[in-house]
């Protein structure tokens, strides 16, 4: 019994310390972008007609983007009678760019050039390439630009079986090590 005793504490002791490790710190670049992002602001711009301009936000949509890390970005865009969109990415910075290479929803990599504001609340996002449906069931190429700012409430997106994917935290603090 003692024998089984000290193997259950052993292995309890390797699964903590195994699942316990942190994950990569954001480098300097990526730092102030790590944070969950509600949009007051979410523009799409037809590339091929740029007078075609739509504001979800504006329409009683929404958008938000949560980058965590380790480097994963989830996205969630909705507008009254459109099918609700949650893409899931990985993402990296520099410093002025976010690049996010899609896994689920919209393929390839988009590029934002983004501006995170003097205290971190409000994030610009501008020049990002997605697929838009300006016309219903006519996704076409278009251009998103985005004011954000720190998500203080919890939003959760819905999956296509009613499950909660995601919900957005709180704003994150590097001084206290919690990205």
């Amino acid at each position: 019994m003692r024998k089984i005793l000290l193997i259950l504490i052993a292995a309890a002791g390797f699964l903590g310390a195994t699942s316990c490790k942190s994950p990569t710190s954001p480098s300097p670049d990526e730092a102030p972008v790590a944070n969950g992002w509600t949009a007051t602001k979410a523009e799409f711009v037809s590339v091929a007609n740029p007078s075609i301009k739509v504001d979800i936000i504006a329409q009683e949509g929404g958008l938000q983007i949560d980058l965590r890390f380790p480097p994963t970005c989830i996205l969630g865009i909705w507008r009254p009678m459109h099918q609700q969109i949650i893409a899931y990415g990985r993402w990296t910075a520099t410093e002025d760019v976010l690049t996010i290479n899609w896994t689920s929803w919209f393929s390839g990599v988009t590029q934002f050039h983004f501006i995170v504001d003097n205290d971190g609340w409000r994030l610009t996002l501008t020049g990002g390439h997605l697929p838009f449906e300006f016309t219903p069931g006519n996704p076409e190429e278009a251009v998103l630009n985005a004011i954000l700012k720190v998500a203080e409430e919890p939003t959760v997106f819905w999956g296509p079986d009613g499950e909660a994917l995601c919900g957005v935290r709180p704003r994150l603090s590097l001084a206290e090590g919690n990205y």
